[in-house]
C-alpha cells in the first residue's frame, strides 16, 4: 500500500510562470485552468481513496484468511483429535461387544442343548409319570377289591347299646339272634365297636362284627331288610354291610324311592329328578329336534328350487 501511494507527489507551491519578470502574486491563471486542476485534484483524491480501499480490503481479506485458515486448523486437529478418541473408544467397546456376543451364543447355545437334554427328559419322565400312574391306578383298584372281598363277611350294627362287654362275639350273636328271631346261634370269628372316640352327644358308636361264614351274613342281611324296623330294649337296631369307605361314599351319592302315585325318584349328589320329569324333557327334545329337522329341510328344497330357477 505504501509502494502505492508514493506515485501520487503533493506540492504545496503555486505553479511558477515561465516569465521570469513576473511575479506570481500580480498575475492570475485563467478559469478554465483553475477548473482543470481541480478536476484533476478531485481525480487524483479518488483514485488515492479507491486504491486505499482496494488495499485495505486486500490486507484484511489476507489478514481474515490467515486468521480463519489458523483457527479452522487448530479446530479440524481438534475434531479430528476427537474424532480418532471416539474411534478408539468405538473399537474398543465393539471388540467387548462381539467378546460378549461371543460369550452369549455359547452360552445360548449350551442352553439349547441342555434344554433339548431336559426336554427329553421330561418326556421320558412324563411318561414315566403316566404309567406310574396307571399302575397305582390298577393297584388302588385292587387293594380296594381285596378290601371289600376282605369285608364281605363283615355287618354293622348302629344304635347298640354302648355299655361293658355289648361288643363281644358273644354278646353280638345273642343279639343278633334275638333281634332277627333266628333258630340257630350266628358263629362270630370277632367283633368291635369303630376305632373313633365316644361321641359328646352320647350316641353309641357302631359294631363291627366279622361273621365265619359268608352265608350267615347274607341270611341276616335279607332277614333284616325284610324284618322291618329292628327293636331292641326300646332302641332300633340298623344293621347294614360293611363296605370299604370309598365305596360308601360312592353308594351314599346315590339315592332310590318310590313316590305315590306311581312315578320314582333319584337323587344323585342332591340333585333329585324324577321319571316323568326324565320322560318329559326326553320328549320334548325328540320332537325339538323332529321340528328343527323339517324346517331345514323344507328350507332346503326351497333354495334348491330357487337356484334351479335363477340359473
Amino acid at each position: 500500500m505504501a509502494n502505492n501511494l508514493r506515485k501520487y507527489k503533493y506540492t504545496d507551491k503555486p505553479a511558477t510562470s515561465k516569465t521570469s519578470g513576473v511575479t506570481p502574486s500580480n498575475k492570475t491563471s485563467p478559469p478554465s485552468e483553475m477548473d482543470e486542476q481541480a478536476k484533476q485534484q478531485t481525480g487524483m483524491m479518488t483514485d488515492i481513496k479507491t486504491e486505499l480501499l482496494l488495499s485495505i480490503k486486500a490486507e484484511m481479506t489476507k489478514l481474515f484468511q490467515t486468521e480463519f485458515k489458523s483457527i479452522m486448523a487448530e479446530e479440524f486437529n481438534g475434531v479430528k483429535s476427537e474424532l480418532q478418541a471416539v474411534r478408539q473408544e468405538i473399537a474398543s467397546n465393539t471388540s467387548a461387544l462381539r467378546s460378549d456376543l461371543d460369550l452369549i451364543r455359547t452360552t445360548v447355545s449350551d442352553v439349547e442343548r441342555g434344554l433339548s437334554g431336559c426336554s427329553d427328559d421330561i418326556t421320558e419322565l412324563q411318561n414315566t409319570v403316566r404309567k406310574l400312574e396307571e399302575n397305582v391306578q390298577s393297584l388302588q383298584e385292587k387293594c380296594l377289591d381285596m378290601e371289600g372281598r376282605m369285608r364281605r363277611s363283615n355287618i354293622r350294627l348302629l344304635n347298640v347299646a354302648e355299655v361293658d362287654g355289648s361288643s363281644t362275639p358273644a354278646s353280638v350273636s345273642k343279639l343278633i339272634k334275638e333281634v332277627l328271631k333266628m333258630d340257630k346261634d350266628v358263629l362270630i370269628d370277632r367283633s368291635h365297636r369303630t376305632l373313633q372316640g365316644k361321641r359328646a352327644d352320647g350316641k353309641p358308636r357302631a359294631i363291627v362284627a366279622k361273621l365265619h361264614y359268608y352265608q350267615d351274613c347274607v341270611e341276616i342281611l335279607r332277614l333284616a331288610r325284610e324284618s322291618g324296623p329292628l327293636q331292641h330294649k326300646g332302641s332300633t337296631i340298623l344293621i347294614f354291610p360293611d363296605y370299604p369307605p370309598s365305596i360308601a361314599r360312592a353308594r351314599s351319592g346315590v339315592r332310590y324311592g318310590l313316590l305315590y302315585p306311581n312315578y320314582s325318584r333319584f337323587v344323585f349328589s342332591r340333585i333329585s329328578v324324577n321319571l316323568i320329569e326324565l320322560w318329559y324333557i326326553y320328549y320334548c327334545f325328540f320332537f325339538y329336534n323332529l321340528y328343527l329337522s323339517l324346517i331345514i329341510n323344507h328350507c332346503v328344497s326351497h333354495l334348491i328350487v330357487y337356484l334351479s330357477s335363477v340359473l
